[in-house]
């Protein structure tokens, strides 16, 4: 029977041996699937959590961007209302437009008028009226080297704060030389801008005068005066 048994044990060792490279490459075989079967598993989860993280940064660069784009908007609109304060201090982009009026219900007048243009108020408003006129009258018949005074040909008017809207008709009042020439130079200058106008008109004391110049400059910039009336007093 020992015989019996050890012959047994015998065979299956020699079947072991005759099969060792089969079993082998079986365990190989497990080795490798269990390994593969484990990576699937890996790759996986990481898949997974990578996934759970590009959507955790989408959501959270959603919320940087909108965050910035707020923080851009109150910034903006700081800086508007900073620039909105500062215009109800300074007068902003306002200005005083001055402008001669044809006719006059008294005859042999020319007048001046003033408007106020802009959505400020402006402030600490001089004008300056020269009448080159008369200025060119006297330096024709003062020796040549001899000084002329302009202030002697200047009128000068206070107008201080001006409100939006404000419109001044009979601002300034000239009596019309017999010769009908007018040639006059208008300084306005207030907290916020520099403006200046010349007018020069010919055959002012007649029903068709005629402008010979007509130039308006707003902070040393040329505009032409229709244009201005254009945009400002729709």
């Amino acid at each position: 029977m020992f015989l019996k048994a050890n012959n047994k044990n015998i065979g299956k060792m020699n079947f072991i041996i005759e099969h060792k490279y089969a079993f082998i490459t079986l365990l190989g075989a497990l080795i490798v699937g269990f390994s593969a079967f484990k990576a699937s598993i890996n790759q996986q989860k990481t898949e997974k959590e990578a996934y759970n993280l590009r959507k955790k940064l989408s959501t959270e660069t959603a919320e940087v961007k909108r965050l910035s784009e707020l923080t851009i908007k109150l910034q903006n609109e700081n800086l508007k209302e900073m620039k909105h304060q500062t215009n109800l201090l300074t007068g902003g982009d306002s200005f005083p437009f001055i402008f001669p009026s044809f006719p006059h219900a008294m005859k042999g007048y020319f007048d001046l008028g003033l408007w106020h243009f802009g959505k400020y108020s402006l402030y600490d408003l001089e004008i300056r009226i020269t009448d080159f006129k008369k200025m060119n009258f006297e330096a024709s018949k003062t020796a040549p080297g001899r000084p002329i005074f302009i202030d002697r040909y200047t009128t000068n008017i206070h107008i201080g704060n001006m409100t939006p809207g404000t419109q001044i008709q009979n601002l300034y009042r000239l009596a019309i030389p017999n010769d009908g020439v007018i040639n006059l130079k208008i300084d306005l200058i207030a907290r916020n801008c520099t403006v200046v106008r010349k007018i020069k008109f010919t055959n002012a004391n007649t029903d068709k005068p005629i402008k010979e110049i007509d130039e308006f400059s707003l902070n040393n910039q040329t505009i032409n005066p229709d244009e201005v009336l254009r945009m400002y007093s729709k």
